[in-house]
C-alpha cells in the first residue's frame, strides 16, 4: 500500500477539476468501478488535460485491449475495462457472465498495467482525500445506503444508516469546496439518473464516517495519454491542388 500524504490544512483550497466528457451512464450493470477510469481520463488534473478518446499504450495479460488500440472515453471502453478487472481481482467470477463488481486497487493496477498511469496511492483519511483532491480526481469505494440513492434539491447525499445497506459502490470525486467543507462527487447513473445532473455532494463529517465503514480512496496518477489526433483540416485550395495533381498522374490533363 502507498499512502497519500496530507497537507497542512491552510494549504487546502477549493477546488474543481474540468471534466471533459458527459456524465456516463453504468445501467443496470455492477460496473461502477471501471466506469471511473473514463472520468478520471476524460477530467483535468494537476500537468494534465481530459481527453475524450486515446490510444491505449499497452496490451494487457488477459487479451482484452490491444497496445495502440483507439477507445473513446465511454460506456464501451468502460465495460471492456470491467472484463479485464474482473479478471485480475480477487473476487470470484468475471464479467462475463457474472456480474461481480471490482474495486479501486483493482482499478488502479489494471490502468498501470495498460500504461494509462505509472503509478497511485492511497488515501487513509478524509484530511488524506482533500489534500489528494489539490492535485486531481480521486475515486472513492464506500458503502452506500438505500437513502443515498435520492439527493437533497441542492444535491445533498442522504445518509441514513437505518434505511439499510444496498451495497458497495464506487464514486468519483474532482471538486471540493472548502469553504462548506463539501466533497462533491459524480456518479455514473447518467445526467437525469441521481442529483444535480448526476452529481451530488458529502459534507465532511458524513464522509468521514462513510470511509470508516470499510470505504477506501484510491489515487492513480495518469501518464499523458496520447489523444487521438482530430483529422487534418483540408482547404478546398489544398483539395483542388490534389485533384489536378491526381488527374495529371492520370494523364487526364
Amino acid at each position: 500500500m502507498y499512502a497519500h500524504g496530507v497537507m497542512p490544512r491552510s494549504a487546502i483550497k477549493s477546488v474543481t477539476w474540468e471534466r471533459r466528457i458527459p456524465i456516463l451512464d453504468q445501467g443496470q450493470l455492477g460496473s461502477c468501478v471501471p466506469n471511473n477510469a473514463p472520468e478520471f481520463e476524460g477530467t483535468d488534473a494537476l500537468g494534465y488535460t481530459g481527453v475524450s478518446s486515446l490510444n491505449v499504450p499497452k496490451a494487457d495479460t488477459k487479451g482484452m485491449f490491444k497496445a495502440g488500440s483507439t477507445w473513446t472515453m465511454d460506456e464501451d471502453f468502460a465495460v471492456n475495462l470491467y472484463r479485464l478487472v474482473t479478471r485480475l481481482d480477487p473476487y470470484p467470477g468475471q464479467w462475463e457472465p457474472t456480474d461481480t463488481g471490482s474495486d479501486g486497487l483493482t482499478l488502479a493496477k489494471a490502468l498501470v498495467m495498460l500504461g494509462l498511469a505509472d503509478r497511485y496511492t492511497h488515501a487513509f483519511s478524509y484530511a488524506a482525500l482533500v489534500s489528494a483532491l489539490q492535485t486531481g480526481p480521486v475515486t472513492i469505494g464506500i458503502e452506500w445506503e438505500q437513502s443515498m440513492f435520492e439527493t437533497r434539491a441542492d444535491g445533498k447525499i442522504l445518509i441514513d444508516y437505518g434505511s439499510g445497506v444496498a451495497g458497495g459502490h464506487q464514486i468519483f470525486a474532482r471538486q471540493y469546496d472548502v469553504d462548506n467543507d463539501r466533497v462533491w462527487v459524480d456518479n455514473s447513473w447518467g445526467a437525469d439518473g441521481f442529483g444535480l445532473d448526476g452529481r451530488g455532494w458529502f459534507q465532511g463529517s458524513e464522509l468521514t464516517a462513510l470511509l470508516k465503514r470499510s470505504g477506501d480512496v484510491t489515487v492513480p496518477h495518469l501518464t499523458a495519454a496520447a489523444p487521438v489526433p482530430d483529422p487534418p483540416v483540408v482547404t478546398a485550395q489544398v483539395f483542388y491542388d490534389r485533384v489536378k495533381a491526381t488527374a495529371a498522374a492520370s494523364g487526364l490533363v
